[in-house]
């Protein structure tokens, strides 16, 4: 509903989505499972290029455009957990807020 989408993305980190040096994601859970649980099955994050901000049912992820060939992200199609999210660019998750504003 448009009430859970606006406070999923109230959750977001404050400057997800506004840098332009990083490339921004979301992971909508698609599956009952958490967003403890999916964490558990990601790569782990290389800091000095990549963040993972988990919520409860999205996983925030900002990664370096830079050094987009070298994060944990490439790997995301490969794992058998991919078939529990779907991914969603920043530039898609603020268009769809905007297109609930409009209904």
């Amino acid at each position: 509903s448009k009430s859970q989408y606006e406070s999923i993305l109230a959750t977001a980190p404050k400057d997800w989505g506004k840098n332009e040096q990083q490339k921004h994601n979301a992971l909508f859970l698609l599956e009952q499972s958490t967003s403890k649980e999916i964490i558990k099955k990601l790569p782990a994050a290389k800091p000095n290029i990549e963040s993972i901000e988990p919520r409860t049912i999205i996983v925030f992820w900002s990664v370096s455009k830079e050094n987009l060939i070298k994060t944990s992200y490439m790997k995301l199609a490969r794992l058998p957990f991919y078939q529990e999210v779907t991914i969603r660019n920043h530039n898609t998750v603020f268009k769809l807020q905007q297109l609930f504003n409009e209904i």
